[in-house]
């Protein structure tokens, strides 16, 4: 199974920001944008520090997607195209870039969810976050 590293440089009450990385390959920066950690609580805070199973995840209104599983005291934590924070309720949103505006964001993450994909072939993989 690959492993990825989800590595945080950022991490403050506003908002929380990485660098995915898929290990043993070479590839473009993937960034990610997740809330601000307010003590694991769902819809609100970002994913804890931890090692997790990510599995492919479909669903209506998320079709594609990755799943974050086995993550203590919460669920339904994706991996999932967003570009603000508005966009997330506790997911994680890849970028390929970071924006410019007044409020954190990742630019290009329908982009990123195309690369990340590819780079993974939308099968399980392990997530290390830091």
């Amino acid at each position: 199974m690959t492993n990825v590293t989800l590595k945080r440089f950022l991490q403050d009450e506003c908002v929380t920001m990485g660098v995915l990385k898929v290990e043993g390959v070479a590839h473009d920066s993937i960034f990610t944008l997740e809330l601000p950690w307010k003590d694991n609580k769902k819809g609100e805070s970002c994913v804890p520090p931890g090692v997790y199973k990510v599995v492919p995840y479909s669903s209506a209104k998320y079709t594609d997607v990755y799943e974050v599983t086995h993550v203590h005291g919460r669920s339904f934590i994706l991996i999932h195209v967003g570009n603000y924070l508005k966009d997330t309720k506790g997911c994680i949103l890849p970028g390929l870039g970071l924006g410019n505006t007044d409020e954190p964001m990742v630019t290009m993450s329908k982009k990123a969810m195309v690369l990340l994909k590819g780079l993974l072939g939308y099968r399980p993989f392990i997530l290390k976050i830091s």
